[in-house]
């Protein structure tokens, strides 16, 4: 009889498996322009930047020493990472219950576009949900076992995480219900889990230390950004749920929804376990929830909530809904529509059988062949700077057209090429001028002595027109008016 694969084996063939299959997969697309900008980071480090924290453009820096590809790069850091948060994920999930439990965990999180599109796009998320899970992973070790290793090492990955974006602080207050509510409150008289906080605190220093010095403006737009509005607001409040149900799935946000009541009114015959992995689910999923009550709140803010979530949903379901005959239907549903909506997806990305408007797959496409036509144009006047008024446009072309580029925020809100921009160096000067808007704003228009229209570029995907740069000459930069 031949020897059965262990579940540990298991794990690794289906984790090397999906690196491969998103390797090649992503071979043909196009990097996407919050990818393009997150990209420029990396080739500018700094302690921070100012609109995240700045682990993705630090590994991207790191990665950009080995790769001179800038598609490869972008491309494998969300892969490489969403292979380490599998791995730490079967191990949670094993560690806290057993191998079947951990190893159900990590394929069904694998079919949500959560976790398997979200690994292919390069986004702040995907560096947070890593660290945050291994930080989880190490702090479950800590506080069973007591050793110095575990509590420093959580430590250095909740850091982490808050390097990489801001929403990770919601771990310590999950943590610190998850101490007060069990019996593990007795962690609160040692030293240990402050030590853990205080490292968490001196990873993130560098990001203290960028804002202190550019007056806290990354701190300050982030509380703008996610405070405010008039309450309740039920459309954005509806937005919301549709936005969670769109990116777990709609059937598994309903379940996830019930499993939460459930251990609420069963609360006392879940183990410690369970009780910290639905404290980690609800302080991420109620903090956005009670936010999108006033504010619109973006459908991936909310995505760490669902990896806690979605591991005891299977603990659940395998210790005990699996012997109730509503609830197995119910499961095997749920895994076909997981499956149907992720291949819907991964076939719509590179063959839109849906012809969708607005189509998000869109972006993936004509970057490239738009950049080697600006490549042509600034060739033909070398005597004017390329410059751009959107960050998104700046960032592909610099990418794909293989020059600098100037980045305006004339009109709009400033971002991180407002920083590296000296308008004090820019007066005088005469600028090729890329923008999308086919008129121009009184904000571009009062900038400069003159600007004159050029041309203008398609970006397509097939015979899709997707957008139309258009190209002016702007002369005499007179600073912003």
């Amino acid at each position: 009889m031949k020897n059965r694969l262990s579940y540990d084996e298991k794990a690794f063939i289906l984790v090397g498996a999906l690196t491969i299959f998103k390797l090649i997969y992503t071979i043909g697309l196009n990097v996407i322009p919050d990818e393009a900008y997150y990209y420029l980071w990396g080739k500018n480090l700094a302690l921070s930047y100012f609109d995240h924290p700045p682990m993705i453009g630090w590994i991207f820096g790191f990665l950009s020493l080995f790769f001179r590809s800038a598609e490869f790069v972008v491309h494998l850091q969300p892969i490489l990472l969403g292979a380490g948060t599998s791995l730490y994920a079967y191990y949670l999930g094993k560690e806290m219950f057993n191998e079947k439990i951990g190893f159900t965990f990590l394929v069904m999180s694998n079919m949500t576009l959560l976790l398997f599109a979200g690994t292919i796009i390069a986004t702040p998320d995907t560096p947070m949900i890593f660290f945050l899970i291994a930080g989880i992973f190490h702090f479950h070790r800590a506080y069973r076992n007591g050793k110095w290793l575990q509590w420093i090492l959580a430590g250095i990955f909740f850091g982490c995480a808050l390097l990489s974006k801001y929403v990770a602080v919601l771990i310590f207050p999950a943590i610190l219900l998850f101490l007060i509510f069990t019996r593990e409150r007795t962690w609160l008289k040692s030293i240990k889990p402050y030590i853990t906080l205080v490292i968490s605190f001196i990873v993130f220093l560098p990001v203290v230390i960028w804002n202190a010095q550019h007056e806290w403006l990354s701190f300050s737009f982030q509380l703008q950004h996610g405070i405010g509005g008039s309450f309740p607001n039920w459309q954005k409040f509806g937005d919301f749920l549709g936005g969670q149900a769109g990116i777990l799935g709609p059937l598994l946000f309903v379940i996830f929804v019930i499993a939460m009541i459930k251990i609420i009114v069963e609360w006392k015959y879940h183990s410690k376990e369970v009780k910290l992995l639905f404290f980690m689910a609800l302080v991420f999923f109620g903090f956005f929830l009670i936010s999108s009550m006033q504010k619109k709140v973006e459908a991936n803010w909310a995505a760490f909530a669902y990896i806690p979530g979605m591991l005891l949903i299977t603990y659940l379901y395998l210790q005990d809904l699996q012997m109730r005959t509503g609830w197995r239907i119910t499961w095997v549903i749920n895994w076909f529509l997981l499956i149907i909506i992720l291949l819907i997806v991964l076939v719509q990305v590179y063959v839109p059988i849906f012809p969708i408007k607005y189509d998000p797959t869109d972006q993936f496409y004509g970057w490239k062949q738009l950049g080697q036509d600006a490549a042509l144009i600034i060739g033909d006047y070398p005597d004017l700077i390329p410059a751009a008024n959107r960050h998104q446009i700046a960032s592909e072309l610099i990418i794909y057209s293989k020059h600098d580029f100037v980045c305006f925020d004339l009109g709009n809100r400033i971002h991180q090429f407002t920083l590296w921009r000296h308008d004090e160096e820019l007066l005088g000067k005469d600028f090729l001028l890329f923008d999308k808007s086919k008129r121009l704003s009184k904000a571009i228009i009062n900038s400069f002595k003159n600007i004159e229209y050029i041309t203008s570029i398609p970006r397509f995907r097939g015979m899709k027109l997707l957008q139309v740069v258009m190209v002016y000459r702007a002369e005499n930069f007179l600073g912003e008016k």
